[in-house]
């Protein structure tokens, strides 16, 4: 039980943290910067489960599922930082 409470105070301080320096960056950085730097909580998620074996045992579908959606954000963070699109 205390493990588990350990983790659920973790994960707010992780949560409401990210939204208080979202709120004291976005001036610093821009806006822009700063939701997309908030939006990467889903890469952090993929990487939360995988850390802990959330996916152990899943099938193959939902592991290409998983690479998928790995794979796109990067994608993203690479074609956001060469300022194609």
């Amino acid at each position: 039980m205390a493990r588990l409470l350990f983790l659920a105070m973790l994960a707010a301080f992780c949560h409401f943290g990210g939204n208080v320096l979202h709120a004291v960056f976005a001036p610093v950085v821009s806006v822009v910067i700063a939701t997309v730097m908030g939006n990467s909580y889903h890469c952090w998620s993929y990487i939360w489960g995988l850390v802990y074996g959330e996916f152990k045992g899943a099938s193959g579908k939902t592991c290409l599922m998983l690479g998928s959606g790995i794979f796109m954000f990067l994608a993203g963070v690479v074609l956001l930082s060469l300022e194609i699109v």
